[in-house]
C-alpha cells in the first residue's frame, strides 16, 4: 500500500472525527440558543413586552405555529389528505405543508406554538 493511501485514510478518519465534534458543538449551541430564547420570551411575556430595543438590536416576540394530528384522529386526517392531494403524503408531512391544510382539517389536529425571537441589527 502506498504512503498516499495511508495519508488519505488518516485524513478521512480525522475529518470524520472533526465532523462528529462539530456536530456535537452545533447540538450544544442549538440547545443553548433554545434555552436563551425560551428564557427571554418568558421574561418578555412576564413584563408585557412584545418587542424592545437595546444596544444589541431590536427584539420582537412572536409565535411560530406548528400542527400535528391528534393521535386518535391521525388516520382520519391522512385519509382526507390522501383523497384531496394523494401526492402530498410520503412518510411524513412537512409542518409548513400541514399548516397550509390546517383550516380544512382543523378538527383532526392539535396546535402548539413555539415562542421565537427575531433579532435585527446584530453584527
Amino acid at each position: 500500500m502506498s504512503g498516499t493511501i495511508d495519508a488519505l485514510s488518516e485524513r478521512l478518519v480525522a475529518a470524520r472525527a472533526a465532523k462528529v465534534e462539530a456536530e456535537e458543538k452545533v447540538t450544544e449551541a442549538n440547545k443553548s440558543v433554545d434555552e436563551a430564547e425560551t428564557a427571554l420570551a418568558t421574561e418578555m411575556g412576564s413584563e408585557g413586552l412584545s418587542s424592545f430595543k437595546n444596544s444589541l438590536g431590536s427584539f420582537s416576540l412572536s409565535a411560530r405555529v406548528f400542527w400535528s394530528f391528534q393521535k386518535e384522529r391521525k388516520e382520519d386526517g391522512l385519509g382526507i389528505i390522501r383523497q384531496v392531494a394523494p401526492d402530498l403524503i410520503k412518510e411524513t408531512i412537512h409542518p409548513q405543508t400541514l399548516s397550509a391544510w390546517a383550516n380544512e382539517i382543523k378538527g383532526l389536529l392539535q396546535k402548539f406554538e413555539k415562542p421565537t425571537i427575531s433579532i435585527r441589527g446584530v453584527k
